[in-house]
């Protein structure tokens, strides 16, 4: 837990000063943008995602003008989502392009300043390329953490959206059962009983 502690620690410290440099208005717009926009996906699969239970309705009453109805909607969600995934793309990459911008001239000048580069090839201890790893590696932190962030909040509004419309099954008892006791449990699926027979209950069950 410390260990993870401590790389959110480093990973602020080195992302928060691009969003609070000169360039950090547009910085802030384009996060806000890629953001959104994940967030409008993750609206478009709650969409889906009640527009299956439509769909398969409509096939099962064979109503056709439903079905179409249900097709047109579908197309809409899916050029929709097509254009916010591209427009993303689009957008996570300008931000890309101009937080490494500032990044690696940020490190190159701080590299440059005490004349380090010098001093190591004295040492006999000098990096080949250092200019070309220090670009390197602000490319991967840059595109990891953009990757990572944004992909995590989107798994977790997702979860959070969809894990409480996603479950089949509705089971609600109206009986409670007891602890190694005998009882009849009634329960009720989609609006249908079923009544279980006497049984030797686990424990008290409510749902």
């Amino acid at each position: 837990m410390s260990g993870l502690a401590s790389s959110l620690s480093t990973i602020y410290r080195l992302a928060v000063p691009y969003f609070r440099s000169d360039d950090r208005w547009a910085g802030r717009v384009l996060l806000a943008a890629v953001i959104t926009m994940q967030l409008s996906l993750v609206g478009i699969a709650v969409l889906l995602n009640a527009w299956y239970n439509r769909f398969y309705n409509a096939l099962q009453e064979r109503d056709w003008d439903a079905f179409v109805t249900q097709l047109l909607y579908f197309c809409i969600l899916a050029g929709t989502a097509v254009v916010l995934e591209a427009y993303q793309l689009y957008l996570n990459q300008w931000l890309q392009i101009r937080w490494r911008r500032w990044m690696t001239k940020r490190y190159l000048a701080n590299w440059l300043e005490t004349a380090t580069h010098y001093r190591m090839q004295l040492l006999g201890d000098a990096a080949d390329n250092p200019d070309q790893r220090i670009a390197e590696d602000i490319r991967l932190f840059i595109e990891r953490t953009l990757t990572i962030g944004v992909g995590l909040l989107g798994a977790v509004v997702t979860l959070l959206t969809l894990g409480r419309r996603s479950c089949p099954v509705i089971w609600t008892c109206h009986h409670d059962t007891w602890l190694f006791g005998m009882g009849r449990a009634h329960l009720r699926n989609f609006g249908h009983a079923l009544h279980a027979p006497d049984r030797m209950a686990a424990g008290r069950a409510e749902f």
